[in-house]
């Protein structure tokens, strides 16, 4: 008896992907390569800015990494929100619907402003919360100013992740990654005057690194902004100048879709900063072991997103297009790629761990240093096998939000990382303060379900994305 057509369709999503066609690797490539560059050049900088802090001072080094996930915990609410501009305008081009592209973009700059307004109310909560989390020493101190600077100058990130949504929705997304080198350069450069010497009126120390990743975002910003206004073609297809007009329906669509997504991802960064923060409890050493493991993992992982928003893109442009089956065949070819990529990464963490670790010793002495490497290095192996789990997640994850279904993935994140991530690590530093548990047990409980988390994600987007309710969505036809 020959298979069905469900048989197939859903065979396709296993089956090894086809290089040819717009859903065939090539395709898959030329869109998510760029993108992955330009993630790759933000753990760049990433890495750049915990290297400087890392000379500068132990304490900013540590400080930075909790206060920066803080910050953008509760800041990708909007900026998944802004950033979903991108889809819709992938969407709009599977729908040949060119002329709302201009609208839909100035609804996501006031969203951006809206965004920039909330996060610089919130800037003085810093030193509260870090106080009450238990951190030791000086470090409450540094976190709070770090956690500052950058909640008053995250209009500047939002501003940019809006802009270069243009591109990206449409794959143009070379440009995108020029931008994103650009941005790249200039906060390394304005990192090596502002962390060591003093500036006029600019800050030093922890929040000149602050305050040179805000300006590299503007500056960036207002070149890439300038781009866009000045190409008539840009107005003449997209309506970029004339659809500059609030449009509160547009507002409340692209909000509708983009919100559930920013509630996930900061759900999920609820549970890694939990996860941080809890490591700390344990000491100095293992705080700073797990720094290093999670910045390499940091480093190493963010290309992969650049994997995922393409994903996301191409699936709205398919869904866009009503076209399910290219959808699924493309999103085949995105696993396979996540997979490779992945097992590339495992090798680095595996085999050479010890001169990407080596970066961020800055003036720690033999000894202390020794010991932080080995308890890194057994780190990594957590990291390791979980990372193949994560680029699932991502990919599955990229194609249902590509496709409109954000609320499923929100809801998942919202139970599964309170369950089964933030609350087990919060009761196992209950523990330990507790005289319950050992630190070294502790700490390896805490990061196996950090893995376990990450396992259970990844399952539970690809059964979604299975079950084909995806399909059903339509944001666009009207």
């Amino acid at each position: 008896m020959a298979p069905t057509t469900t048989t197939f369709t859903r065979a396709r999503m296993l089956i090894r992907p086809r290089w040819a066609g717009k859903d065939g690797l090539r395709a898959i490539l030329v869109t998510s390569f760029p993108l992955m560059l330009s993630f790759a050049v933000g753990s760049l900088n990433l890495l750049l800015d915990r290297v400087f802090l890392a000379w500068h001072s132990k304490d900013a080094f540590n400080a930075a990494l909790q206060a920066g996930m803080m910050h953008w915990m509760i800041l990708n609410i909007f900026f998944q929100a802004v950033g979903y501009t991108a889809t819709f305008v992938a969407q709009y081009a599977g729908a040949k619907d060119d002329s709302d592209v201009g609208p839909m973009m100035w609804q996501g700059v006031y969203v951006s402003l809206l965004g920039g307004v909330v996060m610089a109310l919130l800037a003085p909560i810093g030193y509260p919360v870090f106080r009450f989390i238990g951190h030791f020493g000086q470090i409450p101190l540094l976190e709070a100013e770090y956690f500052e600077m950058l909640c008053l100058g995250s209009f500047s990130f939002l501003l940019f992740n809006a802009a270069i949504s243009f591109y990206a929705g449409q794959n143009r997304t070379m440009i995108m990654l020029a931008f994103n080198v650009a941005c790249c350069l200039l906060n390394t450069c304005f990192n090596t005057w502002l962390i060591f010497d003093k500036y006029w009126i600019f800050p030093t120390g922890i929040q000149g690194a602050a305050f040179a990743t805000v300006a590299a975002n503007l500056v960036t910003f207002l070149f890439a902004g300038a781009f866009i206004l000045a190409g008539k073609a840009n107005e003449t297809r997209f309506r970029m100048r004339s659809g500059w007009r609030f449009d509160f329906s547009r507002t409340r669509q692209l909000l509708r879709y983009g919100l559930p997504s920013g509630v996930h991802v900061m759900i999920d960064l609820v549970g890694f900063t939990t996860f941080m923060n809890v490591v700390g409890v344990f000491g100095e050493r293992e705080q700073f072991a797990s720094n290093m493991a999670m910045n390499l993992n940091l480093m190493l992982f963010i290309p992969a997103v650049g994997l995922h928003v393409g994903t996301q893109i191409l699936s709205g442009q398919f869904c866009g297009a009503r076209d399910h089956d290219g959808s699924e065949r493309m999103v085949a070819g995105s696993f396979w790629l996540g997979v490779v990529y992945m097992i590339v990464v495992c090798a680095l963490y595996l085999l050479i761990p010890e001169p990407m670790l080596h970066w961020f010793r800055g003036g720690m002495g033999e000894a202390q240093w020794v010991e932080s490497l080995e308890l890194a290095k057994l780190l990594l192996l957590f990291v390791a096998f979980y990372s193949i789990f994560d680029a699932a997640a991502l990919i599955y994850g990229g194609a249902l939000k590509g496709a409109g279904d954000t609320r499923f993935v929100m809801f998942t994140s919202v139970g599964f990382s309170t369950l089964l991530f933030a609350a087990p690590c919060i009761a196992i530093a209950w523990l330990f303060r507790h005289g319950q548990i050992e630190k070294l047990p502790g700490l390896y409980i805490a990061w196996g379900f950090c893995a376990f988390y990450v396992v259970f994600m990844a399952t539970i987007n690809f059964l979604r994305f299975r079950h084909g309710k995806w399909k059903t969505y339509d944001l666009v036809h009207r």
